[in-house]
């Protein structure tokens, strides 16, 4: 398993895309009620930004 600080931006920006597409899936979902749809979604957004917050560090570490 990888450190977080082994990922490189490639891949950062592909499990970006796909907590995204994780996120529509949900939204599809017809055996969750919404709160649990939320709940989930809110979890996945999290974990996105925390993903982003990577990703503008290696495009900030590639910038000097």
């Amino acid at each position: 398993m990888k450190t977080n600080e082994s990922f490189t931006y490639e891949e950062l920006n592909t499990i970006y895309h796909a907590l995204h597409d994780a996120m529509t899936l949900v939204n599809k979902e017809d055996d969750l009620t919404r709160e649990e749809k939320e709940y989930i979604k809110n979890d996945l957004r999290d974990v996105a930004h925390k993903v982003m917050l990577k990703m503008e560090a290696h495009e900030d570490a590639n910038s000097y």
